[in-house]
């Protein structure tokens, strides 16, 4: 991810959910990439450039041009939570 080009909100992200048919959802299109740095981590579940993070305290929610959430990223994660999470995608 890129950045420079990235606009930082420093907020509490207010999002509008509608009611669902209580279904899993499942990703056909298997979209969803982990990435574990040294002290964050990125899950992307859209091919779409993010524009804008609105970050919230350890929580950033990655924002693509149409303001739809297109990733979370978490950082100050400790060594043993990015162990469990490498465990769970292998």
């Amino acid at each position: 991810m890129d950045m420079e080009n990235i606009t930082l909100i420093k907020d509490i992200p207010n999002f509008q959910v509608e009611e669902y048919d209580d279904k899993t959802y499942i990703d056909e299109n298997s979209k969803l990439n982990v990435y574990i740095g040294i002290d964050k981590v990125l899950i992307s579940f859209s091919e779409n450039d993010t524009v804008s993070i609105v970050q919230n305290e350890n929580v950033g929610f990655a924002l693509d041009k149409d303001k739809m959430v297109c990733g979370v990223i978490v950082s100050g994660m400790l060594e043993h939570e990015k162990n469990i999470l490498e465990e769970a995608f292998k």
